[in-house]
């Protein structure tokens, strides 16, 4: 079910199917969108709400007052229906302080100073607190509790004592804002844990291949507007960890641990280095060409080497260089000839200290050529 010229779709925006936009897209207008759709169904919830209530309460209170506030409360959850994540975001500000007056325009219909609709403050409480900053949802209520006294004021009612009434549900907001508050920043900071850890490896505290992968798209598209170079290196650190498999997992953790530090110590702030494999680590090379990548390989070569040159045994690492636009326009074929130059160094080796950059030839004048260049120990 969709209506013609409504993007995103109905259902999506009543929140009951998945959106057809591309994903980046979602991302950007989720906040708006969902802020929308929340915010549709707190007015279409009190006016429905109120409709009912009218039935069941005395026959001495304003049916017509509640009928028309009703009526609002329909209207302003269609207007978001439509103006859903177009809105700017000040807009739902004024929305809410908006449905803060409905509310107290019910609750003065009713005549009563306790009528239950006041229950429905703590909606404005709780959506306030989630989706706006601390100083908008602070003048929310500042809002809320001078609209409820004044309320109260106009309602009098001698079977009660509206002050008590007032400080009573003024605080109760208060506590469940302040609680709303607490736990989003809690969620917040979990979240941004959980796509940290997603994006890391937890032995090496390098990037995953998937994060590298993220940084190379980045990466490529602006070298393809500034017309520079980047590099990527790939390299092989299996012959590091043969000599402690035999001790078991621990010690294979700490020089995890200790060949992430070398890594990440020896690249520059502007470039990325991640664990691709079990075995393998990449560096992302921004404004780099192969000759600086080769340049690299061998500094992490060496380095590794020195740290860990006695249990090692003179094993050195081989890696292999790839470059875009030379070798690659993307970054999964960067990242494929960047393996590719690897292995091609670990089969030229043969077992001797040896490290290989991946200079290769273009694709149609490199098909039996080789491609690489090779520096023996």
């Amino acid at each position: 079910m969709t209506v013609p010229h409504l993007n995103p779709p109905l259902l999506e925006r009543l929140g009951l199917g998945p959106g057809r936009q591309q994903l980046w897209a979602r991302e950007v207008r989720t906040d708006r969108a969902l802020m929308a759709r929340s915010m549709m169904y707190l007015f279409a919830a009190g006016a429905t709400v109120s409709l009912v209530l009218v039935l069941v309460l005395p026959a001495g209170i304003d049916q017509g007052r509640i009928f028309v506030t009703s009526a609002c409360g329909y209207a302003l959850a269609g207007a978001l229906l439509i103006g859903y994540d177009r809105l700017p975001k000040w807009a739902f500000v004024v929305f809410l302080a908006v449905e803060t007056a409905l509310i107290e325009w019910t609750i003065y219909a009713g005549g009563a100073s306790t009528s239950a609709f006041a229950m429905l403050y703590v909606w404005i409480a709780i959506y306030a607190f989630y989706f706006f900053s601390v100083v908008q949802a602070a003048a929310q209520l500042v809002f809320v509790a001078l609209s409820y006294g004044a309320v109260l004021s106009l309602t009098p009612d001698v079977s009660s004592y509206p002050v008590v009434r007032w400080a009573v549900t003024t605080s109760v907001l208060i506590g469940a804002g302040a609680l709303i508050g607490l736990l989003k920043r809690r969620v917040d900071r979990l979240v941004g844990q959980l796509a940290d850890a997603s994006r890391s490896d937890p032995e090496t505290g390098l990037l995953n291949r998937r994060a590298l992968h993220e940084v190379l798209v980045r990466a490529i598209e602006q070298a393809r507007r500034t017309r520079r170079p980047i590099a990527v290196v790939s390299c092989d650190i299996g012959a590091l960890l043969d000599p402690i498999q035999r001790h078991g997992t621990p010690e294979e953790q700490r020089l995890m641990e200790r060949i992430g530090e070398i890594v990440n110590a020896s690249v520059r702030t502007i470039d990325a280095a991640a664990r691709t494999g079990p075995h393998t680590l990449a560096v992302v090379l921004s404004l780099g060409d192969d000759h600086i990548a080769y340049v690299v390989g061998e500094l992490l070569q060496q380095k590794l080497a020195d740290a860990f040159g006695s249990d090692s045994s003179g094993v050195r690492v081989p890696f292999g260089v790839a470059s875009f636009p030379l070798h690659a326009d993307n970054a999964d074929a960067l990242l494929a000839a960047a393996d590719q130059a690897l292995r091609e160094a670990e089969q030229d080796g043969e077992g001797e200290p040896a490290d290989h950059s991946a200079v290769r030839q273009p694709p149609d004048t490199a098909a039996l050529a080789g491609g690489a260049r090779r520096s023996a120990a």
